[in-house]
């Protein structure tokens, strides 16, 4: 929801500069913003309004962690930032060598080219306060960051656009020279090895042919098998029931995110989330045929998301395995964390 500031940040700006000629500017822009809001968050709002303000305030509900663990938490969100964006990076510092080092010859401060001043200064302000928001929640995600990189984009690529226009670089150079720093930038990064599956092992590494999408179309290929009249299966993977073409049982929709222990029974069913007690009911009694377990199965209670006690959790995967005693499927290397996966189903 914090991105709902960004426009409205942008609207007042666009508001404080109007001219005569262009008054109703403004007005349009925020009519725009309103219908694309509506768009995205109307539905919800309409149909389920306590449980989409339940969702919006899940990470602020976080218990707050020591003021060690707090700064290890802000460091990590940093690091991944850089590791995600080394060429925003990179511009940056050059940007903040040029304001270091420069001279009055040569031009004075690194600005935007564009004489609209203003509007660049609100997407400045709109990327610092999208990412202080995600830096300052209980856990800071660098992913959720994501949608803000472009305004960060936006804000290096006007004042180095300047630079390379006052220094009268020839265009081609110019994108033969970011052609070869992104190129550079990717192979610094840690992701390529990633990509190959590559682990290691004590002192060696091993990239594997059998992908993690391999390996998860070829245990959704199983689950359409297991259940061909496509039932809902009791899974916390979500992207699993998402491959095999089939909802999950009720109250499981969050995934790993689907136990809260402290709710009661009606606040569950009200939120469609589980605590212990309604989980192991809707393994015992729900109709499904199919069940996979992964090492994310019953692992978090939330919202702190610290482990579930281990006898709830040992409870609650005992449940699925009397109902489905047979493994027709294992993965020793599955879904995120490469975690083992076992898929139950009946055997009659």
């Amino acid at each position: 929801l914090c991105l709902a500031a960004v426009p409205v940040w942008i609207a007042l700006i666009v508001l404080a500069r109007r001219d005569r000629a262009r008054r109703l500017d403004w007005l349009w822009f925020a009519l725009g913003c309103a219908v694309a809001l509506a768009l995205e968050y109307a539905p919800f709002l309409a149909l389920c309004p306590d449980n989409f303000l339940f969702s919006q305030t899940y990470h602020a509900a976080r218990a707050s962690a020591p003021f060690g663990q707090w700064l290890v938490l802000r460091a990590g969100f940093v690091c991944f930032l850089a590791q995600g964006y080394p060429a925003l990076i990179a511009a940056a510092a050059i940007l903040a060598a040029v304001a270091v080092f420069r001279t009055r010859e040569a031009g004075g401060a690194a600005g935007p080219a564009d004489p609209s001043r203003v509007l660049y200064f609100a997407v400045v302000v709109a990327f610092v306060l999208l990412t202080l928001a995600h830096f300052l929640v209980p856990f800071p995600y660098a992913d959720y960051n994501t949608p803000a990189m472009p305004l960060a984009a936006v804000a290096l690529a006007v004042p180095l656009g300047g630079l390379v226009a006052r220094a009268n670089l020839r265009p081609w150079r110019v994108g033969l020279v970011a052609l070869a720093a992104s190129a550079a930038f990717v192979a610094a990064s840690p992701w390529p090895m990633k990509w190959v599956d590559g682990e290691q092992h004590l002192f060696w590494f091993h990239s594997s042919l059998d992908s993690a999408l391999a390996r998860l179309r070829r245990a959704g290929r199983v689950v359409r098998e297991q259940n061909p009249e496509g039932k809902p299966i009791l899974a916390q993977d979500a992207y699993l029931a998402v491959e095999a073409g089939v909802p999950v049982v009720h109250g499981f929709e969050m995934g790993p995110f689907s136990i809260f222990p402290e709710l009661s029974d009606e606040e569950a069913r009200a939120r469609r989330v589980h605590n212990v007690a309604t989980a192991e009911a809707a393994i015992r009694e729900a109709d499904y045929d199919v069940a996979a377990l992964s090492g994310y199965t019953f692992l978090l209670g939330c919202p702190s998301t610290d482990p579930l006690p281990e006898a709830d959790r040992a409870r609650l995967l005992s449940a699925v395995r009397e109902r489905f005693p047979d493994i027709v499927c294992a993965e020793p290397r599955f879904g995120q964390q490469n975690t083992p996966l076992e898929v139950r189903a009946r055997n009659e």
